[in-house]
């Protein structure tokens, strides 16, 4: 499961002036509401590795997913996913205006603001009045050595100021791999 970074690349857009060295560790919430049970248990962790710049001359962020799950049908799975993404997102900017439009369009996925909700994750901690954006079209890195992971991805987050990398206090993903269909939740863990 290489490209879980996808699932992720949306909640980049928020509260960190400057990510780079900024990771974020997430727990698998084994609720069958939440994650497939094929999947025993993992976890995740979001790293910011670099600023680049690409051909057009805009400024890039490379981020990095790395993942452990223990699977009932293969055991110890490990990855680690890439993705780009421009500076904006990281701006506190980008969560006023899609609040406002309620869309926001890009040319790598598709964000819905759906409101707000307080959540609780698994190490019990609360996050009050959490941004509920809910994500399609996640476009995949088109560099040559991307092996693709999990098609057809739809992700629903609940992001809250504060947390490094994503801002993402929960994460909720559906898609398929390999054919089969998938469902995974993580919960932020706070250090």
């Amino acid at each position: 499961m290489k490209t879980f970074v996808l699932f992720l690349m949306f909640a980049s857009s928020l509260f960190a002036a400057s990510p780079i060295g900024e990771s974020a560790d997430y727990q698998i919430d084994q609720n069958p509401k939440r994650t497939t049970p094929l999947i025993r248990s993992g976890s995740l962790k979001v790293s910011v590795l670099e600023l680049l710049e690409n051909s057009s001359g805009s400024s890039l962020f490379r981020v990095a997913l790395d993942s452990v799950f223990i699977t009932k049908l293969f055991g110890k799975q490990q990855g680690r996913a890439e993705a780009m993404l421009e500076t904006e997102f990281f701006t506190a900017e980008f969560m006023e205006a899609l609040r406002k439009s309620g869309t926001y369009r890009g040319k790598y996925f598709t964000a819905q603001h759906l409101g707000f909700a307080d959540v609780s994750n698994l190490d019990g901690k609360t996050y009050a009045h959490c941004d509920k954006v809910f994500l399609t079209d996640i476009k995949p890195p088109q560099d040559p050595g991307h092996q693709p992971g999990i098609d057809n991805l739809k992700v629903t987050a609940y992001l809250a100021p504060g947390i490094p990398v994503l801002g993402a206090v929960k994460l909720d993903i559906v898609g398929t791999y390999m054919g089969t269909p998938i469902k995974a939740g993580g919960d932020y863990l706070a250090k």
